[in-house]
């Protein structure tokens, strides 16, 4: 199994420890840890769930994930899935649930070999200066920094749709429907995130005060809530703004498709006598006036420009070719 394991101090720090140095403390009730599980095999969680004491149901949740806002209670432990966003290979957003496991003194979490890096737990850290060394800090400091995360992906995204809307009013040609429809999708995954947050952070929030106080820390604890709810109120202005950025892009493509069959009308219109003049004077009767005169072929010619030529500066003084 690959884990990390972190002590939380009482001085509101969280420093690396080793595995020996875990399994000697974590039974006293008076050192506080997390755990980061990366990887491991089912029978690997199982007994270390079972070395640290875990009850059968909250192991049993542990091996089977649910990847919903999910929040379990139990008598000594709360397990709760939580959604985060992370990247795909090629960079694109995506939603993937973690797990956490809280007791008095411990928490440990599941399926973090994408998010509990070393670095974000260190980060966050420094955070916990403004609070009191303990595992609810360190809990509600992860879940506020995971909603905030959110929160400025979707901040980059509204600029990103703002600078769209802004190059629609003045050069609608140069936005290609393919960025919107990337937009729109980045939009889904991130409100996807922000409502399973809201979802788990409401039923966190529901638990009695006892439970309550293994996870939530009030000062983070809010923070995550309002955050969430905020960037909730964000997307659904960045919805409208998505939806009238496609209608937009298909009314300018619409007007393009109306300008070139209005030009192809035009020259419909244009070539029209001359096609009718063409078809008078090559008809094969015998007895045709004109057919014999030296003047016949330039005079034909010459009206036919003429005729071109007046409708052409006919239509573009009025407008039509503009």
């Amino acid at each position: 199994m690959q884990a990390n394991y972190y002590e939380v101090t009482s001085s509101a720090t969280v420093q690396t420890v080793d595995e020996t140095v875990f399994n000697v403390k974590c039974h006293d009730k008076k050192s506080m840890f997390m755990v980061t599980i990366m990887e491991s095999s089912a029978t690997e969680l199982e007994q270390f769930l079972n070395d640290v004491g875990l009850s059968e149901t909250a192991i049993y949740s542990a091996l089977n994930p649910r990847n919903i806002s999910v929040v379990f209670p139990f008598e000594d432990e709360v397990y709760f899935e939580f959604s985060v966003l992370v990247n795909n290979l090629d960079g694109a957003p995506k939603e993937q649930y973690i797990a956490f496991i809280v007791l008095e003194n411990l928490v440990i979490c599941l399926n973090a070999s994408a998010v509990m890096t070393d670095e974000r737990l260190l980060t966050v850290s420094k955070q916990l200066k403004l609070a009191k060394g303990s595992m609810p800090s360190l809990l509600s400091a992860l879940l506020a920094r995971e909603a905030l995360l959110v929160s400025k992906k979707v901040i980059d995204l509204r600029t990103a749709l703002y600078s769209m809307d802004e190059k629609m009013d003045r050069e609608p040609d140069s936005v290609d429907i393919a960025d919107i429809h990337d937009q729109k999708e980045f939009l889904r995954v991130y409100d996807m995130v922000n409502s399973s947050q809201i979802s788990c952070l409401n039923m966190i929030e529901s638990l009695d005060a006892k439970l309550f106080e293994l996870i939530a820390e009030p000062m983070y604890y809010r923070l995550a809530s309002t955050t969430a709810s905020n960037t909730s109120q964000v997307m659904l202005r960045l919805d409208k703004t998505t939806t009238d950025l496609s209608q937009r892009y298909d009314s300018n493509s619409q007007d393009k498709m109306n300008h070139r069959l209005g030009i192809l009308t035009i020259l419909s219109v244009i070539f029209m006598p001359i096609t009718f003049l063409a078809g008078i004077f090559g008809m094969n009767f015998e007895n045709m006036p004109g057919l014999h005169y030296t003047w016949s072929y330039p005079i034909a010619l010459s009206a036919m420009s003429a005729i071109a030529i007046g409708l052409y500066f006919y239509f573009k003084n009025d407008g039509w070719l503009d």
